[in-house]
Formats: C-alpha cells, structure tokens, sequence
C-alpha cells in the first residue's frame, strides 16, 4: 500500500487533535498496565504457591460456562455504545433495560444448569462454586454502560484508577483466603471482589445515571450491532474456552490445574498489554471510521510496535521456562514448564491477531471478523480435540503447529478487505522475529555451555541477561535510527499532550 507524500502530509495533519488524545490514553493505559500487572503477577504467584493443580482444575472447569452467559449478557453492548455515531440518552437507557433482562435470564440459567455441569466434568463440587459465581452477572450488569461511555470519550485515566483499585482489592482477597486455608474459594472470592469493586468505581465516577426502559425501538440499530459482535464473541469464546473443556474431560482436573495455569502466566502480560492498544485503538478507529487510509497507517505501526515488544518477550520467557517455572511457582508446578513454553512461541501471534477486528469492527466490517473467528476455532478446536487423545504435550504441539496456519489464513482476509498489502505486514513483523529467534538460539546455547556448572537460580539470570543484552545489540545495530525517531515523536507527542490538558 503507497501513499503519495501530500495525502500522507494531509493524514498527518488531521491526526494532531487525536494523536494528542491517543498518547493521553496511551500515558494512563500504560501505567496503570504495568501496575497492574505488578500486581497481578504478585498476588497470582502467591496464591499459586499456596494451592493445588487440582483447586485451579475445579475453577477452569466452571468458568467456560460463566464466560458465555458473560459473553452473550454484555460483551457486545459496550462496543455498540463506542462505535455509534448519534447515541443519546434514549438508546443507553433502553440498552440498559435489555442487558438487565438478559443477566436476569443468564443467571437463572447458570442456577439451574449448575448440576448438569457437575455430572458432565463427574465434579459436584462445581455446583455451588458456579452458582456463587453468577453473582458476577448482575456485577457487570452495572459497569457495562458506564465502562462503555468513558471508553467512548477516551476517558482512559478515570478507566485505569477504576481498575487499578479492583485488581488491587482482588489481589488482596486471593492471598488472604489462600492463607486461611480456603482452596479453590480465594478464587472465587477474589473473582466476586474485582468485579464488585469495578461496579461500585465505574458508577461513582458516572457522569449520569441511567434508569432501565424496557422498550427496544430506539435501540434497535445498537441491538443489531451487538448481536453481530456477540456473535463474533461467541467464536473466540469456543477458541478460548473449548481447550479447557477438552482437556478438563479427556485428562482430569489435575492436568486442566497445570495446562490453565501455564496458559494463563504465559498470556498474562498479552491480556496487560494488549487491551492498551485494542482499547484505545478501537475508540480512536471509531471516531475516524471513515478514512480508511488514516486507520491503515496507524494500523501498520501498531502492528510494529506490538511486534517489537512481545516476539522478544515471550519468545525470551520460552527460552528461560524450564528453569523458571518450577523456581517461581514451586514443585507442585514442574509440569507447566513444557507447556508455558510452547504456549510463549505462539502468543506473540495471538498478541497482533486482536489488532484487525479494531480497525474492522470500527469500519463496520465486524462480518469479517467473525468469518475469521470461525476459521481459526473450527481449526484449533479439532487440533486439540485430536491431540488430547494422547496427552498434555500433544495438545500443546497442536497449538504451536496449527495456531501459525490459522494466522496467517485469517490476517490475509482482514488484509484485503482493508487494502494493505500483505508484504506490508510482512515488513512490520520481520526484524523482531529474526532478531528474537536469534537471542532465543543464543540463549538455548548459552544454558547448554553453563548447564551443570550454574545453580538453577544463578543460571536463570544469566541467561535472562544474555538474552536481552543480545536482542538490545541487534537493536542497536540494525535499528537505531528507527528507535531514535519513535523517541523523538514520543516526547514531542508528551509535549503536545501536556499543552493541549
């Protein structure tokens, strides 16, 4: 895709106003991100520590369920209010009425098919777990609407106080109960407390409140728009969720505790990082949703930087697993290090994969991303449907060898109905997965040298050092200029920002 130099001076031009409130979001997300993921990681790693494989199976076998009422209740709404154009006051309140209707409908459903969850995974132990959890849908009943509008706005610092808050009251409650000997409960708990925290939050920092109506005529644009984006949901939530129902049936609730947790830590940064970038895109998409090329310049950028920042992550976490997990997480643990490795190869990939449906879905195209929903969970869920018929390690395979084909497939489509080019999306991820495949080798060599003469401790360190080291050489060596200009427009963009507050 080529741009003559006057239409890109033009697209520079129009994109001052936002760009200032895009870094504006960008300054608050990223904060509170890597607060929040220092608590996270915090909290997660003791209360790993204080349980079991086997209190983690029971929650992973609940959850699928509690994902899809969420998903169908809710998920949809929020992302109609952010991308219609002439939404009043009328349309939230009717809105409001259908989400009250539908959570009141998905939680006695949750309630009374609680049983037959139980006697599917052969757990009654599920039971009341699930039905205590549906509290969670009345919960986000009550923050949809308000969430939605500041996402709207682009009111990201009040956004990221409101979650800062919940997590740190539900990283408070986890390690709390664990201590006190309450098992696979501190998860629910603590599920209950970031939920509730975030309704109270969301609607004290409301600037209006909102009555339910329970007419539906001048919603009904925004109920069509939701629909097609649940329905988009409701694919990714087979792809998300399918894996651990298989392995939770076919290979128990102690091997369900140890493949969720690997892929929850491995993902754990991409679910703090990316929704940076998901968030704000999708709100700034919307608000310029009819300058395709404006979207597809910004687009191809993003996709680069989130290249830049997570092959070299996650791909150094796969390099550095084997002796990692089993020191942080502690022996009860040892099994999740093959997994949380593999798992590491493919998330750089799963990371850039939620860029398209921004740009898509803000164009009005939310058709195409549930084609390419379909396709990726029609292809992995029968990946690990076949590989969990011979164990963990086969259903992990399945995502390193199957998920790349899947990706590929479903970024040539969002490609073409955006007008990029596919080498142009080619080029943005090129050098940070050479480069990262190299410190991945390195680091591989590195551990093989000092194996044996090293303590675990001692020897994960240097490696970790060698691998960054090495990535920042190559950096240097190959990508100074473009790292010395992504500073320089960074800090003229602070300047802006700050003037313009």
């Amino acid at each position: 895709m080529t741009q003559s130099p006057q239409h890109q001076q033009k697209i520079r031009m129009e994109d001052k106003p936002l760009r200032a409130k895009v870094m504006n979001a960008i300054k608050w997300q990223s904060t509170g991100t890597i607060f929040i993921q220092i608590i996270s990681w915090a909290s997660t790693i003791i209360v790993i520590r204080l349980l079991t494989p086997s209190d983690y199976g029971l929650l992973g076998m609940a959850f699928p369920l509690l994902f899809f009422l969420q998903m169908i209740s809710t998920w949809g709404f929020g992302s109609a209010i952010i991308q219609c154009k002439d939404l009043d006051k009328t349309k939230i309140q009717q809105l409001f009425g259908f989400i009250v209707l539908s959570l009141t409908f998905s939680f006695v459903l949750i309630y009374l098919t609680a049983p037959f969850i139980g006697s599917f995974f052969n757990e009654m132990r599920l039971v009341p777990i699930i039905r205590l959890l549906g509290v969670n849908l009345f919960l986000m009943g009550f923050y949809v609407i308000p969430d939605a509008l500041l996402f709207r706005d682009m009111d990201f610092k009040t956004k990221t106080k409101v979650e800062i808050v919940s997590r740190l009251g539900a990283a408070i409650v986890a390690p709390i109960c664990a201590f006190n000997s309450l098992g696979v409960w501190s998860l629910v708990f603590a599920e209950i407390s970031l939920n509730l925290i975030r309704a109270l939050g969301f609607n004290m920092f409301c600037r209006q409140w909102y009555k339910p109506v329970f007419q539906f005529t001048e919603c009904r644009d925004l109920i069509k728009f939701s629909i097609k984006i649940t329905g988009v949901n409701f694919v990714d939530y087979i792809l998300n969720q399918a894996d651990k129902v298989i392995v939770g049936k076919f290979l128990g609730k102690h091997i369900l505790g140890i493949y969720g947790v690997a892929f929850n830590l491995a993902l754990l940064p991409k679910e703090k990082i990316m929704p940076i970038v998901t968030q704000i895109s999708y709100s700034a998409y919307s608000q310029i949703q009819e300058d395709i090329a404006r979207i597809n310049l910004n687009l191809l950028k993003t996709i680069g930087i989130v290249s830049f920042i997570s092959f070299p992550l996650f791909w150094g976490m796969a390099s550095v697993a084997a002796e990692g997990v089993p020191l942080i997480l502690g022996t009860n643990w040892v099994q999740a290090a093959i997994p949380f490795q593999c798992l590491c190869i493919v998330i750089p990939l799963l990371s850039i994969s939620p860029i398209f449906p921004s740009a898509l879905n803000a164009i009005g195209r939310p058709d195409v991303v549930l084609t390419n929903s379909i396709i990726v969970a029609c292809m992995m869920v029968t990946a690990i449907l076949i590989g969990a018929r011979f164990g963990l390690m086969w259903v992990c395979i399945s995502w390193v060898s199957i998920y790349p084909i899947a990706f590929i497939v479903t970024s040539q489509k969002a490609l073409k109905i955006l007008g990029i080019g596919f080498k142009d999306f080619l080029k943005c991820m090129k050098f940070p997965m050479i480069a990262s495949f190299m410190m991945f080798l390195s680091v591989l060599l590195i551990k093989r040298l000092f194996a044996g003469s090293l303590s675990q401790l001692l020897l994960l360190v240097v490696s970790s050092i060698a691998g960054m080291t090495i990535f920042g050489l190559l950096v240097l060596m190959f990508k100074k200029e473009q790292i010395m200009n992504l500073k320089d427009t960074i800090l003229k963009n602070q300047v802006k920002t700050i003037d313009s507050v």
